[in-house]
């Protein structure tokens, strides 16, 4: 390519200088000058076509520039994804109502349809109705995602076991006794309305509880009530005799009770001549004029009931053998009255005739007297747990601690006014327990 453009730049030359040719002298001197001088300048001298000489120039900032766009478009990226994802768990968040006061199963409902997961605690509350919420661990309004755990605390109500005590229902009204009800989560109490000729409107009639073996005096929440008011006076064209019902199943007496549109209330008693089932006693005698929507009281036989045996006659062994109708729980006390292994209470009387559905009796035996172990060497830490299992078995022991100034390990009992020893079923045991402040050769 070079010696292309020589040539036509040597043509040039020639057309363009043609006196030069004839003087040899100053074209050599020319030439002479022009080898000396730099390639380019050479060509450019030389004539014809201009050759344009152009700089390379590296720019040193390139990478840098190109590691920022790398890194910022990156992060606009990352920000676009964060933006989506946040917004898609965002979407997906479920925001939790408020159940306070509300019943168990409305939030089971709504927990089944946002996919969450209750963990219900039942606890006794007799200010909150059964199957009410009373709490729950996430406050309402709050978001989360599905399949979250919400702690629930639901109440079962009144403890039926609990005792209550029972007004002198007879002089009350029917509205008083509605309160009383209400105010003790009453359940199992109910007011039955029937017309009487002598009770004002509104006033009670009479009570009954549903079992022989509940009195005013061991009355619990779960025991039955049927509490009977006044409907005052009823004018009725709708009179009859009252037939002989007495030996006759419930199930008829029902029918004949439906029948004649009469309100019939039954009660139960143990009877050793009557079939179970069947009537003993009826309120109105035979022939008694009865009008419809009238209440008529009927005694049904409960059988001859179970007989209670003599626990103390039987061993803790013998216990459970002694009647297989009876449902036996056992448990030990300490007892100074009563030697090991002998009975020293039953819950029901020997010889009571209960109820087939009252069958469970308690029976406690003796651990004999107290015995206080060693405490010297003992830990305090060791000391709850121990007066703990005496106290549960009948005892009624305390202790006091005062620390002192010992070289024995720090918390270790060193002294212990009763130990080793029989004692009563009451008292106070005095503890000193070691400060661990001194050494041997300080004791």
């Amino acid at each position: 390519m070079a010696s292309f453009l020589e040539q036509i730049n040597n043509k040039a030359a020639e057309q363009a200088e043609p006196d030069k040719k004839t003087d040899p002298e100053g074209e050599n001197e020319e030439n002479e000058n022009i080898e000396e001088q730099p390639e380019e300048e050479k060509k450019a001298k030389l004539g014809g076509i201009k050759q344009t000489v152009h700089e390379t120039e590296i720019d040193r900032g390139f990478l840098k520039k190109r590691l920022i766009t790398i890194i910022v478009c990156s992060a606009i990226v990352c920000i676009v994804i964060a933006a989506i994802w946040f917004t898609v768990y965002t979407m997906r968040l479920v925001r939790v109502e408020d159940f306070s006061e509300r019943t168990f199963a409305e939030m089971q409902k709504w927990a089944e349809e946002c996919n969450m997961i209750l963990d219900e605690k039942q606890v006794y509350d007799e200010d909150v109705s059964e199957g009410t919420v009373i709490e729950q661990s996430v406050a309402g309004g709050k978001k989360l995602p599905p399949r979250s755990v919400i702690s629930v605390t639901v109440s079962k109500g009144g403890d039926p076991e609990q005792k209550i005590d029972v007004p002198d229902i007879s002089a009350m009204t029917a509205a008083d006794v509605r309160q009383w009800i209400s105010d003790n989560s009453l359940s199992a109490v109910k007011i039955v309305e029937e017309y009487n000729d002598t009770v004002p409107k509104g006033n009670v009639i009479r009570f009954e509880f549903d079992s022989v073996s509940v009195t005013v005096d061991n009355f619990r929440r779960g025991d039955g009530l049927t509490v009977y008011a006044s409907k005052g006076k009823q004018i009725s064209t709708t009179v009859f005799k009252m037939p002989d019902l007495v030996g006759k199943p419930r199930a008829e007496v029902e029918a004949w009770a439906a029948e004649k549109k009469v309100t019939a209330a039954f009660k139960e008693e143990l009877s050793e001549s009557v079939d179970k089932g069947k009537v003993i006693s009826q309120s109105a005698a035979k022939d008694t004029a009865i009008d419809a929507g009238m209440t008529v009281e009927f005694t049904v036989s409960a059988g001859a009931g179970i007989t209670i045996p003599d626990y103390s006659r039987y061993g803790r062994e013998e216990a459970d053998s002694a009647n297989a109708d009876i449902l036996v729980s056992k448990k030990s006390a300490y007892s100074t009255a009563v030697a090991y292994g002998d009975l020293i209470s039953q819950s029901k009387q020997a010889g009571e005739k209960v109820l087939a559905s009252d069958n469970s009796v308690e029976l406690v035996y003796s651990l004999g007297a107290p015995y206080m172990p060693a405490l010297v060497g003992k830990n305090e830490s060791e000391l709850p747990e121990l007066f703990y299992n005496f106290n549960s078995q009948g005892t009624e022991f305390t202790y006091d601690v005062k620390y002192v100034d010992s070289s024995e390990p720090k918390g270790t009992v060193v002294w212990a006014s009763k130990e080793s020893e029989y004692v009563s079923l009451r008292e106070n045991i005095a503890l000193c327990v070691s400060k661990g402040n001194l050494t041997e050769e300080g004791a």
